[in-house]
């Protein structure tokens, strides 16, 4: 439950944010005059390591609160 709403958040923000480096990153280059152009697979690449990323990140966190003591989150609460 957990995985698909971080996972939807991340590819939403991909989406979002992808062609917007893309474009800001080739007017960039633009003004050099050696530059090199941006591979179409590198910002899904970023989008999918980020995903990877988030996911094992939620993943600790959701092991470390079932692995712990349920007394000692009520006492902290």
């Amino acid at each position: 439950m957990f995985f698909r709403e971080y996972t939807l958040q991340v590819i939403l923000a991909g989406v979002i944010a992808s062609p917007l480096a893309y474009l800001a990153m080739s007017h960039w280059l633009q003004g050099y005059a050696y530059h090199t152009n941006i591979p179409g697979w590198l910002p899904a690449g970023v989008v999918i390591a980020v995903v990877a990323l988030v996911l094992l990140t939620v993943l600790g966190q959701a092991l470390k609160a079932a692995n712990g003591n349920p007394a000692e989150v009520v006492k902290t609460e």
